[in-house]
């Protein structure tokens, strides 16, 4: 803002400079006055002072006359001169003089004090100089008479007045003395003391101290002159004072009356140059704040409110095209343009909104559009997983339409020869229709095979021209860009998947794709495995079948044999025909009766990897591992061939370099004629396969029932096993549950409910379900499990029985319960706490380590509100203070997290009223149960009233101050006035005194006269 537009600033700092010089001046003139009154109030302090000095001189005077405490009087009465000299000094003299520990500024020369001072001049001379004279001389030296010894003449004096004057003392002491005849200096010891009793004054010739009694006289003569003139100098100091005073009365008048007359015209300068323009602006503010936005603000003056109005103008047209920008957005119109005259933050807000707003609208778009695919396809690989060559079809028919592409193809890997693994087209599509085609590509064939080794997507967009029958499956028309994604499960290939489009297919739809490949290569591989064991069951039934057939034949052909010899040698050539079939489809091996291998057909010898010269007349040993052959099984089987006993069943084989072999094997004992077994037949055939497929999968299931509740039911719900993780959480027998139905295991509520029927229906139609369940055990205990129910399908796909496999969750379910209940407990805790804060006097505030406001009272929210701060959970304290007072505030709180209690009062000005309000904050360290600081709490108490009462209290005791100070000044005239007549009367006193003495010297002469006679 430039200086021409800082109107309203000058004008008041002009105001405020005007006041203060006159305020200043105004002050200087109420100091000197105050200083004056000062000065002259220590004066006059002096001069009271002095003059009761000089009044009490006289009496130290009068014992100097009198040979009293001489020494002590004499120093007194010195003091009491220099005192007095010292304050007509003070007054006579010009500046600022130093008076015992106090300075005294005077001008010196005052016209009220003149007069005065020329009558004191020569009174004071006078008394000053039969003072000085007083408080200079010596005791009386009795041995400077050279005539009649004084104390023989005070014996000679009561010898004579012995008759008038009655002194027991002194007639005893003088009848001794003159009896005795004692020494001069006991007789003037005694005469001394007498004088000195009596204020005895002989004649001329023999007085005691003549000179002092002269300047005692002159004293007296001069005390109340000096007194008189001395009070006029206190009255006119006095007069000095109080003129003065109302002097500096009436500059005080006049200040108050600046000071009233400042603020008279400083609230009508800020009435007009500020409030009524803001009130202006705020009346504009609080209709635009409603939602008026049509509102403008009328002030055309060109000052700093000025600026702002047209600021705010400028700011309510942004607000109101910012207004019109977001209801266009929240109808979605995103593309809706936002045209700013200037670029400022609010504009590139609303335009970062848009853009991110039109992001979040695509993703949403891409993600809504991807998870309805996942649903579709998630329907079609559960619909058509029955047959591989539908479900090929009609994926990645489905896909080419749904991602727009034009053809596509489903290849899958298989892998049956291990040592000759290929993929195979599954199925394909282009342009609307199905592709019959038929396809082997090697694994490291084209982008197919790249893409099944490296595990990974592969896009490809740079395409020749002239590229026709790209490297890959497809061949075909020539397309934009190829994807080739393989559908792998835990890093396990199953299939590629490969597309081909005119268009280039954006990331969102890659990703999909590849989320898909993996439900499909899961699908895939579910659907392989079912069906290779499928087969394998139907070729396992089959060859068992045939074993079974082929033994009985067996059996009857050589029961044919022994019996009839002939018939033998007449059908030797069928013999050898059924031989040569059975050594093509079936694993045979001759032994002698010491297990010696004689031959092996060449299926064995291809199963076991050997020739047969390097097992004829080998041991059968050899194929047998040496823990198992030195079995207790294996020898009783041996023991049985021997004996002509046969035996069958699955046997583990040794195959050359340590493979093992698991083969379907009878050993048929050949007897001779004798009925000796002279040779073993070992018929058999390869289930290695089909035995791993069963381990891994027993292994699988057995390792579920080891670590889970594991129970096997009927398509009507009855019990047929149950592992013993079950039984013990159940807490049955075996014998007790097995027969038994699901509904014994749940409470009778659930077994009649409508969701346990439904449940039923749903598992019995072959699906899925899993989740948490309440259980009832044999002795009612509630149990929580969390578990699924599995379908086992026969070789048709119908249920025919369930598993269920379920964990104990009943301690984390309790766990949960406590959690609730505690959670319920805390709320009550908090809603009791609220009620305890809330029904208190004092506000109630607490923070957390992070100045985070945790809990406060009604109260505490009330009394920040009155101050425009909005306090509520969550806000960081720290935040409500004053940018000049934050260091302040923000120690309290540091000091308390550190372990400190602190108390502190603060005034702040009421924004209704306008009158201060004193709070007391009291700071508080919360500590948890390991004694460990936490947060902090804050109690404010209101103690305003506490205040005005100690105000009025002090104020009333500032009015009796006065009051004592104006009674001890009055007790202090009195005591003066007490004084003076004090004064008087021993004056009076002294005067009769000084009388009595005239008449003892008159009759001392009148007796003198009579000796003489």
């Amino acid at each position: 803002m430039n200086n021409q537009h800082r109107v309203i600033k000058n004008k008041i700092i002009l105001f405020f400079i005007s006041f203060a010089v006159i305020f200043f001046i105004l002050q200087l003139f109420i100091n000197v006055y105050n200083s004056k009154i000062e000065n002259y109030n220590k004066l006059y302090n002096e001069i009271s002072k002095a003059n009761k000095d000089i009044s009490s001189s006289l009496l130290f005077a009068h014992h100097i006359s009198q040979q009293y405490e001489t020494e002590n009087s004499q120093r007194l009465l010195r003091k009491s001169i220099n005192r007095y000299q010292v304050m007509l000094n003070l007054v006579t003299q010009e500046g600022e003089v130093a008076v015992e520990q106090e300075s005294i500024s005077l001008p010196g020369n005052t016209p009220e004090f003149r007069l005065n001072l020329n009558l004191i001049a020569p009174i004071w001379n006078t008394y000053k100089t039969n003072a000085l004279t007083l408080a200079s001389r010596v005791q009386f030296d009795y041995n400077q008479y050279n005539k009649l010894s004084p104390a023989q003449a005070v014996l000679d004096f009561w010898a004579a007045q012995q008759k008038i004057i009655n002194d027991s003392i002194a007639t005893q002491g003088i009848n001794e003395l003159l009896n005795a005849k004692d020494t001069i200096v006991a007789i003037d010891a005694l005469a001394l003391k007498l004088a000195k009793k009596y204020k005895l004054t002989l004649n001329k010739d023999y007085s005691l101290d003549s000179l002092s009694t002269k300047a005692y006289k002159a004293l007296q003569q001069n005390i109340d002159p000096l007194s008189k003139q001395t009070n006029e100098l206190l009255d006119s100091c006095e007069s000095i004072v109080n003129n003065t005073q109302v002097t500096l009365q009436l500059l005080l008048y006049i200040n108050w009356g600046m000071f009233f007359l400042f603020l008279a015209l400083g609230y009508l300068v800020y009435n007009t140059w500020i409030a009524i323009p803001i009130q202006k602006i705020n009346n504009s503010a609080a209709l635009i704040q409603t939602g008026d936005l049509d509102q403008r603000i009328d002030y055309q003056k060109q000052n700093e409110i000025g600026i702002i109005a047209d600021t705010l103008n400028l700011l309510i047209g942004k607000i109101r095209q910012a207004t019109t920008f977001i209801k266009g957005i929240e109808q979605g119109e995103l593309d809706l343009s936002y045209e700013a005259e200037e670029k400022d933050t609010l504009s590139e807000a609303l335009l970062n909104m848009r853009e991110k707003l039109s992001a979040v609208n695509i993703e949403e778009q891409e993600r809504a559009w991807a998870n309805k695919g996942l649903a579709m396809f998630s329907n079609i690989l559960q619909t058509y997983r029955e047959n591989t060559q539908t479900l090929g079809y009609e994926i990645i028919s489905n896909i080419v339409k749904y991602i727009d592409a034009n053809q596509g193809g489903i290849y899958i890997v298989n892998d049956n020869d291990e040592q000759n693994i290929f993929i195979e087209l599954l199925a394909s599509y282009a342009f609307g229709k199905q592709k019959y085609r038929t396809q082997q590509i090697n694994t490291n064939e084209g982008l197919v095979g790249q893409a099944y080794n490296d595990v990974d997507t592969i896009y490809v967009t740079d395409i020749p021209n002239d590229y026709v029958d790209i490297s890959s499956g497809m061949g075909g028309a020539n397309p934009s860009c190829i994807l080739v994604i393989p559908l792998k499960l835990n890093e396990t290939v199953y299939g590629v998947m490969e597309l081909a489009s005119f268009e280039e297919i954006p990331r969102y739809k890659i990703d999909f794709l590849e989320k898909l490949g993996e439900n499909i290569a899961s699908t895939l591989y579910a659907v392989k495995t079912t069906e290779q064991t499928h087969k394998l069951l139907l070729e396992s039934t089959e060859i068992t079948r045939q074993m079974r057939d082929q033994e009985k034949e067996m059996r009857d052909n050589l029961l044919t044999l022994q019996q009839t010899q002939g018939e033998m040698e007449e059908n030797q050539e069928v013999l050898t025909a059924q031989s040569y079939a059975m050594n093509t489809t079936l694993i045979t091996l001759e032994m002698d009766i010491e297990f010696k291998i004689l031959n092996a057909n060449e299926l064995f010898l291809e199963t076991m990897n050997y020739s047969a010269a390097e097992i004829t007349g080998k041991h059968y040993r050899m194929f047998i591992d040496t823990e198992d052959f030195e079995s207790d099984d294996y020898k009783a089987l041996w023991n049985d061939l021997k004996n002509g006993v046969p035996h069958k069943g699955e046997f583990k084989q040794i195959a050359k370099y340590g493979k093992e072999v698991w083969l379907q094997t009878t050993f048929t004992p050949i007897k001779n004629k004798e009925g000796k077994t002279y040779k073993i037949l070992k018929i058999a055939f390869d289930v290695t396969t089909d035995k791993k497929l069963r381990l891994d999968f027993q292994g699988q299931l057995e390792s579920f029932r080891r670590s889970n509740a594991t129970v096997e039911y009927d398509m009507d719900g009855n019990i047929l096993e149950a592992n013993d993780i079950f039984l013990r959480l159940m807490e049955y027998k075996r014998d007790d549950i097995i027969g038994q139905n699901h509904a014994v295991l749940v409470t009778n509520e659930e077994r009649n409910s409508e969701a346990y029927q439904l449940l039923w229906d749903k598992l019995v139609q072959g699906e899925y379900h899993s989740g948490e369940s309440r259980r009832v055990s044999k002795n009612g205990k509630e149990i929580w499990i969390q578990g699924s129910f599995n379908p086992i399908f026969d070789l048709s796909g119908k249920p025919y029985k369930l598993v269920e496999f379920a964990v104990d969750i009943t301690d984390r379910k309790n766990a949960e319960r406590k959690i609730l209940l505690t959670q319920r407990k805390l709320q009550n805790r908090e809603a009791n706490l609220k009620a305890v804060i809330n029904n208190t006097e004092e506000m109630i505030l607490t923070v957390d380590q992070s100045y985070k406001i945790t809990l406060l009272n009604d109260k505490m929210r009330a009394a920040y509100a009155t101050r425009n701060i909005t306090l509520k959970a969550g806000l960081n304290i720290t935040e409500t203070f004053q940018e000049d007072k934050f260091n302040y505030w923000k120690q309290h709180y540091d000091k308390t997290l550190e372990g400190e209690k602190i108390q502190i009062e603060e005034i702040f000005n009421h924004p209704e009223n306008n009158q201060d309000i004193y709070w007391q904050f009291s700071f508080i360290p919360i500590k948890n149960k390991l004694r460990k600081i936490t947060g902090v709490a804050v109690f404010i108490k209101d103690i305003t009233k506490q205040k005005q009462e100690a105000f009025e209290k002090e104020k009333i005791a500032i009015n009796i101050a006065s009051i004592k100070e104006q009674e001890t000044a009055k007790a202090q005239e009195i005591l003066e006035t007490q004084q003076k007549s004090i004064a008087r009367i021993i004056e009076k006193f002294e005067k009769e005194k000084a009388d009595l003495q005239e008449a003892l010297k008159a009759k001392e002469q009148e007796l003198e006269m009579l000796r003489k006679k």
